[in-house]
C-alpha cells in the first residue's frame, strides 16, 4: 500500500512539472508543436466583429464554433484566409497576417446586403440634393426657381417650401447656395431680372425665417462664413477684400481686411490669408489681429500666385489649416505642406477629426492627423506628402465620406456609389452598392450611419442604412 501511494505521488508529481509549464505557456500564448522546428511557438489572435452580428466564421475553409463577434485563439503566425458569410448578405473575405504575440483587430466590419431596400422619404421628381452637413436640413429642388425648392427635416420626417408661392421671390432663379457645417442658416445667391440679390435664410419647422440683405453685399460674393452659433455676423470675401456683415445692426464693415487670399471662421475668431503669405488672427473687433506661426519656406510658395481669393481655408482641429487653391492644388500648415500638386476635387474629415480624406476625378487619399504637436504621417509620396492613396481606379469621383469611423469609405463615382474597407493587411476592392439621380449629390451622416440620395428612377429622397 505504501509502494503505491509512492507510485501515485511520482506520477502525479511527474504530471505537474510536465503540464504546469505548458498550462503556463498556454496562458501566455505559446502552444507546443510536434511538427515545428523550435516546439514552443508564441501564437497570436484574430478579433471579429462585424456589423451586423452573428455572421459565420470560416478559417481556412474550416468553420468556427463561434459566430461574430468572436476571437480565433493560438493562431500560428503566418497567413491566414477568413472568410465571412450571413444570409442575404454578400461574403466577405480577406488575407490577414497574424504576428507571435499580438491580436489583429477586425472590428468594424460592414457587410454589404445582396439587394438594398432603400426607404422612400419624400416623393417627388427632385433633381438636385444640397445638405446642410452636421444639421436634420436637406435642400431639394424640382427646378431652377426658387419656388421648386423645398426643406426636409430628416428627423421629423417633414419638409415645406423654402418660399411661399406668394413669395416676390417665388420665381427667381437659384444662383447659388453658401452653407456651414452646423448651421441652420444659408444664403442664397438669386437672379431675378438680370439682377443679382440675396436672401439670408432660417430653416424653421414649416415657416423659414427669410431677410433680404442684398443692400449690405454690393458686389458677388466669391465666398461666405459664419459661425454657427453667431448666424449676425457674415463674412463675405469679394476678390480680395473681406467684407463683415452685422445683421443685428444691419451694418456693413467693407474694409475688414484687405489683400486677401482666403480665410476661415473659427469661433470668435478670423483667420486671414494674405497676399504675402502671412496669415493673421483675428476677433470680429479687429481689436486684435496676430500673426500665425507658419514655416517660411509654406509662406512662399503661397505668396507665389498673385491671384486674390485663391484658397478655400477650413480649420477641423485648432491650429491645423487645408488650404485648397483654385487648380486644386491642397496644402497644410505642417510638414510637408503640400497634400495634393493639383485636381483635387474635394476634401473631409472624419467624424473624430483624426483623418482627412481627399479625391480627385480617379483617386482617393487618407492623411493621418493623429498628432498633438507634429503630424504622424502614414505613406509618403514623390513630392513628400503624408496623403495614402488608397483607391485610385475612379471615372469621376464626386463626393466622399468616411464611414464607422475611419474604417471605410463611401464615395459616389459618377453617379454610381461604392463602398471601400481601408483598414486590413490588403488592399480590398471597392464594393457596388447602387445608382443614383444623374449628377445629383448625396449626404452620409455618421451620426445617423445613412445615406441620403435621390433616386436615379423616379428622382425620390431615399435612404440606405450603411452600419445598422
Amino acid at each position: 500500500m505504501q509502494l503505491l501511494r509512492k507510485i501515485l505521488f511520482y506520477l502525479f508529481a511527474l504530471l505537474y512539472i510536465i503540464f504546469c509549464p505548458i498550462l503556463l505557456m498556454h496562458a501566455f500564448g505559446y502552444i507546443f508543436r510536434l511538427n515545428i522546428e523550435k516546439g514552443v511557438v508564441n501564437t497570436g489572435l484574430i478579433s471579429f466583429a462585424t456589423v451586423p452580428p452573428h455572421a459565420a466564421l470560416f478559417l481556412e475553409n474550416r468553420r468556427f464554433t463561434s459566430a461574430t463577434p468572436a476571437v480565433i485563439r493560438d493562431l500560428i503566425p503566418g497567413k491566414y484566409r477568413v472568410q465571412l458569410a450571413l444570409k442575404g448578405y454578400l461574403p466577405w473575405s480577406e488575407t490577414i497576417f497574424v504576428e507571435a504575440g499580438k491580436a489583429t483587430i477586425r472590428d468594424k466590419v460592414i457587410l454589404v446586403p445582396g439587394a438594398w431596400r432603400p426607404q422612400v422619404l419624400l416623393a417627388g421628381k427632385y433633381l438636385s440634393l444640397t445638405p446642410i452637413e452636421e444639421t436634420n436640413y436637406l435642400l431639394l429642388a424640382q427646378g431652377q426657381l426658387l419656388k421648386d425648392w423645398v426643406v426636409y427635416e430628416v428627423k421629423k420626417n417633414l419638409s415645406w417650401p423654402l418660399v411661399e408661392h406668394s413669395s416676390p421671390w417665388s420665381f427667381s432663379i437659384v444662383t447659388s447656395v453658401y452653407k456651414v457645417k452646423r448651421s441652420n442658416y444659408v444664403l442664397i445667391q438669386i437672379s431675378a431680372n438680370s439682377k443679382t440679390r440675396y436672401l439670408w435664410v432660417g430653416l424653421r419647422e414649416k415657416e423659414n425665417k427669410i431677410q433680404d440683405v442684398t443692400h449690405l453685399i454690393t458686389t458677388p460674393a466669391d465666398q461666405a462664413q459664419w459661425d454657427p452659433d453667431e448666424p449676425e455676423t457674415i463674412f463675405i470675401l469679394q476678390g480680395a477684400a473681406l467684407q463683415k456683415i452685422n445683421l443685428a445692426t444691419g451694418t456693413l464693415d467693407p474694409d475688414y481686411s484687405q489683400k486677401v487670399k482666403g480665410y476661415c471662421v473659427r469661433g470668435r475668431e478670423v483667420f486671414v490669408l494674405e497676399d504675402n503669405g502671412m496669415m493673421f488672427r483675428m476677433d470680429y473687433d479687429k481689436k486684435l489681429r496676430e500673426p500665425v506661426p507658419l514655416d517660411p519656406a509654406l509662406r512662399s510658395m503661397l505668396s507665389k500666385d498673385s491671384g486674390k481669393g485663391e484658397f478655400n481655408i477650413q480649420s477641423p482641429v485648432k491650429g491645423v489649416f487645408f488650404l485648397q487653391g483654385r487648380q486644386g492644388e491642397i496644402w497644410i500648415n505642417l510638414p510637408t505642406y503640400e497634400l495634393v500638386r493639383q485636381d483635387a476635387r474635394g476634401y473631409a474629415f472624419s467624424s473624430d477629426a483624426q483623418h482627412a480624406l481627399f479625391w480627385k476625378q480617379d483617386q482617393i487619399g487618407i492623411l493621418d492627423l493623429s498628432f498633438t504637436h507634429h503630424a504622424y504621417i502614414r505613406g509618403m509620396n514623390r513630392w513628400g506628402s503624408g496623403v495614402s492613396w488608397e483607391f485610385q481606379h475612379g471615372l469621376g469621383i464626386r463626393r466622399a465620406f468616411f464611414v464607422y469611423g475611419d474604417s471605410h469609405i463611401l464615395f459616389l463615382d459618377k453617379d454610381t456609389l461604392y463602398l471601400l474597407a481601408v483598414a486590413g493587411d490588403t488592399p480590398q476592392a471597392a464594393r457596388r452598392l447602387f445608382d443614383v439621380r444623374e449628377n445629383s449629390d448625396i449626404y452620409y451622416w455618421e451620426y445617423r450611419g445613412r445615406v441620403y440620395y435621390l433616386d436615379c428612377a423616379s428622382g425620390n429622397l431615399a435612404c440606405v442604412e450603411i452600419v445598422p
